[in-house]
């Protein structure tokens, strides 16, 4: 149960992020009578696919590198990662990747938590050669951003 409240909490996340220039008008024009009054009343199929539709959108209109995409992109992963569904959560965390180190820069800490991320993603799969090379980038990044005595890296 707390699984399904913690991605329950993220979708409405990403669907905060997204609503922010569109609005709810603007999902209900999209989805009907599914959702009303900023409460979903929809098969999980919906729920799930809503963050989708609305991440197309956002990409056409910002471009796939902006930050914003990122975001969502991040927060999707997030889901999926809770959910077991480490495919599409490896997938997502590296668009997302791609988004921060085009954003906040390739020795950024943004993109370093990310590549954290990916790497626990594949990590959890059981894809250790895959997890090692992100384990390894997000420490080096984290010495050189808080130096080598801090006990945050």
């Amino acid at each position: 149960t707390s699984i399904l409240l913690d991605i329950i909490d993220i979708l409405w996340s990403v669907l905060d992020i997204l609503t922010l220039k569109h609005g709810w008008n603007f999902i209900i024009a999209i989805y009907g009578n599914q959702i009303v009054t900023n409460s979903i009343q929809a098969s999980a199929f919906t729920l799930l696919s809503l963050p989708y539709v609305l991440l197309a959108i956002k990409s056409k209109e910002l471009g796939h590198l902006h930050l914003a995409v990122g975001h969502v992109q991040n927060e999707l992963a997030k889901v999926h990662f809770l959910s077991k569904n480490l495919e599409e959560a490896a997938v997502l965390a590296s668009q997302c990747l791609k988004c921060y180190e085009s954003g906040y820069g390739e020795d950024s800490q943004e993109a370093a938590t990310i590549a954290l991320n990916l790497a626990a993603t594949y990590h959890l799969g059981g894809l250790f050669a895959e997890a090692e090379p992100h384990y390894k980038r997000c420490l080096t990044t984290r010495t050189k951003i808080l130096g080598a005595d801090n006990p945050q890296q």
